[in-house]
């Protein structure tokens, strides 16, 4: 969970190619995650889940998730750049 971080990213190098992941936060309120994710693989991701009013989107278009305690998961997530955002109302 990010807590009251704002903002963070990485570069995560595997033998695919490299994992790109930065977001934006702000606390109970909005999280904007980008994630690029090398040709031929999948990835899981986990997302802040922080009641069931929360609404998630995957590159604008609203996204069915699991959850997992404090997590929103989203499964077989496929190559290429993903944006996900959560808003909480």
């Amino acid at each position: 969970q990010p807590a009251n971080l704002e903002f963070a990213e990485i570069k995560c190098p595997t033998i695919r190619g490299d994992v790109l992941v930065s977001f934006k936060n702000q606390s109970q309120k909005s999280f904007i995650l980008n994630i690029t994710i090398p040709a031929n693989t999948s990835a899981t991701v986990y997302l802040p889940f922080w009641n069931k009013l929360q609404k998630v989107t995957m590159n604008g278009e609203p996204v069915s998730f699991t959850r997992e305690g404090v997590f929103a998961i989203i499964k077989e997530i496929g190559s290429g750049n993903t944006i996900f955002e959560i808003n909480n109302r």
